[in-house]
């Protein structure tokens, strides 16, 4: 940690300067969205990536099995093409991939769990030594040699033995630069979002916190859209990934000069100026909440200017990594929303990742669905980004504005290690009582999309659900951090997606890869969508949980009480 008397010693730099609460958010959206970009390449460009099978035995049951109006459908190149095989158009099947199906296309997509899981445990437990800024550049510079790697996985790819069709070699090199991205993503993913919760104002953190994670839908789509612009500009899907990298170097630069303990400075000043507002309204027998939002407002706006004057905040207490995990694992706010978080991102991502592919051969019979995967990419991510950005924004309104109509005079202003834990158990029950609502709105939406044949009315519908579904975003991860006591929030974060994609966005694709491989696209949209309800069910469980049940677990418990005594018995 860098001492306060060297910050003072010296004139502070242009970040720390301009390093304000919303400048903070504006900028690690951007992060998160070229990061979801990069998920969003492989889906994309997922038929080039795939490329051409040696044999149609690979391709699955569905496609070389289609019948319209009595007429068997033999052409295979619109889903799985068999390298040689002369598709409808007239064209041969070449080479442009790895030469794998759906299944192994699944794998590709999800094997960013393996460097996720030991980074995420790794950054949530050393932030409490560590600058969480200097952990997130060092996540996205492994992020940055991962999708370098990515890209010359495909380069290596073709000049090699890929000519008769068998699988690349070095498309385990793809898998291990997948995997490694994933270690890239989980700093940021794990680290930012207590970060913001300590800088935000309380009157608008939900509206911010949509803000930064806009980016899921943003960039996933973009990366539909980057994919398919990319790869017919540059002739190959490899560039797309070489592409970003680039983009990605400046802020990991940035990051680097962020003042270490910006975040504990802002929880300072902002309790130092709350017990000051407090104490001159109690003077003018006024209460706190009839007090002009003025005075919190300009907090944010003119903090960055004396951040660095003010008075390094107290050391803190250095969890073990037991402790840490178990304080979490142990509470059923916790756990319930994890796991509904987990169903909704499997559903969220799965249709994601498949979704373009699903709507080329959504309904094979009718002209009116004959999209080329080009117009396919634009539409889809068109819609997950205008209907994403939307939803989340929409949704992360609607927290503040709940929070505003419950919230009492001992909640107001403050951090969240000086709010009774039994008032962050109201707001999570109020939050969660509109996500489910959402979601049942969502599911109302798809059922009347399945039931449409009309391209234009599907994506309507299909507008609507996406929308509906978006809305949950905010308000689940702040659930996840108001779950467990401050120090935790970290850990919280990296257990929560450890789980969504260990039980989420992990087996989805595969398990999604596989029933496309078998069965229509029609059916596997519905057995998607409907899967939702899972979600519904366990944030449902999380709102009927008794208040003292979530009350007791929710407060440091005793392991954690005892580690303090000892720290200080050492001291």
């Amino acid at each position: 940690m860098v001492s306060v008397s060297s910050i003072q010693d010296r004139n502070p730099n242009w970040v720390e300067r301009n390093f304000t609460a919303k400048r903070a958010v504006y900028i690690l959206t951007f992060v998160l969205t070229l990061q979801y970009l990069d998920r969003g390449i492989v889906a994309g460009a997922g038929k080039s990536i795939k490329g051409c099978v040696v044999d149609k035995s690979m391709c699955g049951k569905i496609r070389h099995q289609t019948a319209c109006h009595g007429q068997v459908l033999n052409d295979t190149c619109s889903s799985c093409a068999v390298c040689g095989h002369t598709c409808e158009d007239g064209t041969v099947a070449t080479q442009t991939g790895f030469g794998i199906n759906n299944s192994k296309l699944g794998v590709l997509q999800s094997s960013f769990m393996v460097g996720y899981v030991s980074g995420a445990f790794a950054f949530a437990h050393i932030v409490h030594s560590v600058s969480e800024f200097r952990i997130i550049a060092l996540g996205m510079s492994l992020w940055v040699i991962a999708v370098t790697l990515s890209g010359l996985s495909g380069f290596w790819c073709k000049p090699s033995n890929s000519e008769d069709g068998s699988l690349c070699s070095s498309y385990y090199l793809m898998v291990f630069a997948r995997a490694l991205s994933g270690c890239g993503e989980a700093a940021l993913n794990t680290l930012s979002l207590p970060f913001l919760n300590k800088i935000l104002d309380e009157e608008s953190k939900g509206f911010y916190v949509g803000v930064y994670y806009t980016a899921i839908p943003v960039g996933t789509a973009l990366g539909f859209i980057w994919a398919g612009l990319i790869t017919d500009i540059a002739g190959g899907w490899e560039w797309a990934f070489l592409l970003e990298g680039p983009i990605m170097v400046p802020f990991v630069i940035l990051m680097m000069f962020v003042p270490v303990d910006i975040a504990e400075r802002y929880v300072s000043k902002r309790k130092e100026r709350a017990q000051q507002i407090s104490n001159n309204t109690q003077s003018q027998a006024t209460p706190i909440q009839n007090v002009s939002n003025t005075e919190y407002e300009s907090l944010n706006d003119d903090l960055s200017s004396d951040i660095v004057e003010g008075e390094s905040p107290p050391r803190v207490k250095v969890l073990t990594l037991w402790n840490n995990v178990l304080t979490c694992l142990t509470s059923p706010a916790f756990i319930l929303a994890a796991l509904g978080y987990a169903v909704y991102t499997g559903v969220v991502s799965g249709m994601s990742f498949y979704g373009p592919l699903f709507i080329q051969g959504y309904r094979p019979c009718d002209a009116r669905w004959d999209f080329s995967q080009d117009v396919t990419d634009i539409i889809f991510g068109l819609i997950v980004a205008t209907a994403g950005f939307g939803g989340t924004i929409l949704g992360g309104y609607v927290v503040d504005r709940q929070m505003v109509s419950s919230r009492d005079e001992s909640d107001t202003h403050l951090a969240d290690d000086t709010i009774d834990p039994q008032v962050l158990m109201k707001r999570c029950k109020t939050v969660t009582k509109v996500l489910v609502l959402e979601l049942i709105l969502g599911e109302v939406f798809a059922i009347v999309m399945l039931g449409l044949k009309d391209p234009k009315a599907f994506f309507f519908a299909f507008t609507l659900c996406v929308s509906a579904f978006f809305m949950v975003t905010a308000g689940i991860n702040l659930i996840i951090i108001w779950s467990v006591p401050v120090e935790n929030q970290p850990m919280a974060m990296a257990l929560s997606v450890i789980a969504i994609h260990a039980f989420g966005d992990v087996p989805s694709p595969i398990l999604i890869g596989y029933i496309s491989d078998t069965q229509t696209p029609l059916f596997t949209i519905a057995v998607a969508t409907l899967s939702m309800l899972g979600a519904i069910l366990f944030w449902g469980g999380l709102y009927m949980l008794p208040s003292k049940r979530m009350y007791s677990l929710v407060s440091p418990t005793p392991p954690y009480e005892r580690l303090l005594a000892e720290n200080d018995n050492v001291e």
